[in-house]
Formats: structure tokens, C-alpha cells, sequence
């Protein structure tokens, strides 16, 4: 398919004002967001609905993507979602936004799946990964070697946490306490 796009056999979409319009609306977004998502302005947006200035390829490009991913392209966005690599369909279609979406669909499955670390990583955190390693706060306390006093404050919220001490209670969090060195 690409080699098709390099012989000029196939090209991307091209948008007219009626078409980004209803893109925009198919989406529920108003023009000043999606001048925020495309980084333009809202009198650009206005200016293309109304056919007043013809829309730049990578414009066309990027409302492509916006329109074969949908409201997929939000998740997509959003900082706290793992990425993932791109897998390949498991057979062929030579049909590259369908891959795509699949892949997108498989990723955000996984995802789902996958137990994460809760952000933010506060004091219900704190308490839920004392009773999912099931010991007391004095336990916790002395398997990372602080003051029962201080595992108190981290679930009450009274200290925040971070440093090294958040960085070993999320990977506790992952690994459980198989990650701290043994005793002596």
C-alpha cells in the first residue's frame, strides 16, 4: 500500500469546508477545539468551513487521522495511558487505517487489563498496598526500614510522598515484596 502512495496511486483525503464541518460535528467539538487540537485558530477553522481558504496537506492529514480514529485519538492523547508499539493485524488486509485501529483497539485492551500503578500514588495507595501485601502498618513499616509513625502519615496524607520512598512503594506496588533485599 505505501508503494502505492509513492507511485501516486493513492493519495490522502482531501477536505472541503462541508467535510471539516462535519468531521468537527461527527465529534462534538466546537471550532475553538478543534483549533486547539489542530493548533491553529478558531478563524482558521471558520475559514475553512465557510471555503474561504483551502486547507494545507498536512491539515488534510491530520484530520484523516481524526476521522478514521474517531474519539479513539483522545485516549491516544492522554498522558496516563501507556504507549505501545504498533503489531501488525493478524492477516494481511493492505488496508492501513483498519490496521491501525485494531491496533490502537488491542493496545487500550491491554491496557485495561494491565493493573497500574495509581496515580496520584497518595495515602489510599499507601493503605491499599499494605493490605495487598497483607501486613500491619508496623509491618510495613519494618520491612522498609522508617518509623511506624511515618507509614501512618503516608496514609493519612499528612506527609507526601516522594523521592526514593515513592519510587520503592510503586515498585513494591508491581513486584511485591520479593523487590526488597532479603533480611539478615
Amino acid at each position: 500500500m505505501f508503494r502505492d502512495y509513492l507511485n501516486g496511486e493513492i493519495s490522502w483525503p482531501h477536505y472541503c469546508g462541508p467535510d471539516v464541518a462535519a468531521l468537527r460535528e461527527r465529534l462534538n467539538l466546537t471550532q475553538e477545539a478543534l483549533a486547539a487540537l489542530l493548533k491553529v485558530s478558531p478563524k482558521t477553522i471558520f475559514r475553512w468551513e465557510s471555503e474561504a481558504e483551502a486547507l494545507q496537506p498536512n491539515y488534510c492529514i491530520a484530520l484523516c487521522m481524526l476521522d478514521k480514529l474517531g474519539e479513539g485519538v483522545f485516549t491516544l492523547m492522554d498522558q496516563h495511558q501507556k504507549h505501545f508499539t504498533l503489531e501488525a493485524a493478524p492477516e494481511r488486509r493492505d488496508n492501513l487505517t483498519e490496521d491501525l485501529a485494531d491496533s490502537v483497539r488491542y493496545n487500550l485492551e491491554a491496557n485495561r487489563r494491565e493493573p497500574g500503578i495509581p496515580e496520584p500514588f497518595d495515602g489510599k495507595a499507601v493503605a491499599e498496598l499494605r493490605r495487598r501485601l497483607g501486613l500491619t502498618r508496623r509491618g510495613l513499616a519494618e520491612e522498609l526500614s522508617v518509623s511506624p509513625s511515618t507509614v501512618d502519615k503516608w496514609e493519612q496524607g499528612d506527609v507526601a510522598l516522594r523521592g526514593p520512598a515513592l519510587t520503592i512503594l510503586k515498585i513494591l506496588w508491581q513486584q511485591g515484596l520479593k523487590a526488597l533485599p532479603p533480611t539478615k
